[in-house]
């Protein structure tokens, strides 16, 4: 919060902010930012380099694949209602990254989308982050619910829970983490 950053400057404490980088594509500015901050410009030249060249490779292999799933990417289940990425999200990135097609497209932002709209959005596959998963008792459970259990994905057990900061952290590890979703 902009409180807390006032007070640490208050305190004479020195404070830089990264650009936001919410998509692949952006993740060379936060290295450069890095880069500059440390005084280390050609070693983040050099990180973004091979950035780049990592995420084209993903990003070409990616498109090599056939198809495109509908996936859900559920942040958490609250109050009994599953809390999905809609549009505009770091989530739509990185589910369109990965070659899936948001399930929850029709939504903007992170919203709650009832046993209804679960049902009607047919999501062929569902991805979570683990550490979510496991305070929900694992994919397999939210696989089980009723507001998935007739989905596409609850039919065929097609879930995936991946490390949070790696699917939404968009940072030098972004091209794994392209890759491990979809494959």
């Amino acid at each position: 919060p902009e409180s807390a950053l006032a007070k640490l400057r208050a305190a004479g404490v020195e404070i830089a902010l990264s650009p936001a980088a919410d998509a692949p594509a952006r993740v060379p500015e936060k290295i450069a930012f890095v880069g500059a901050a440390l005084g280390l410009e050609a070693e983040a030249e050099a990180m973004a380099a091979a950035y780049r060249d990592a995420l084209a490779a993903a990003e070409a292999e990616v498109a090599a694949m056939e198809g495109r799933p509908r996936a859900l990417f559920v942040l958490a289940i609250r109050g009994g209602a599953p809390l999905v990425a809609g549009r505009g999200t770091s989530a739509d990135a990185i589910l369109a990254a990965a070659g899936a097609e948001n399930a929850a497209a029709a939504l903007t932002g992170w919203k709650p989308m009832s046993r209804e709209a679960v049902l009607a959005a047919r999501p062929e596959a569902v991805v979570m982050m683990d550490g979510h998963a496991e305070r929900a008792g694992g994919v397999e459970a939210v696989l089980a619910r009723p507001d998935f259990a007739l989905t596409p994905a609850g039919r065929a057990g097609r879930g995936v829970a991946l490390d949070g900061s790696l699917l939404l952290g968009f940072g030098p590890r972004t091209p794994d983490a392209i890759l491990a979703l979809a494959h």
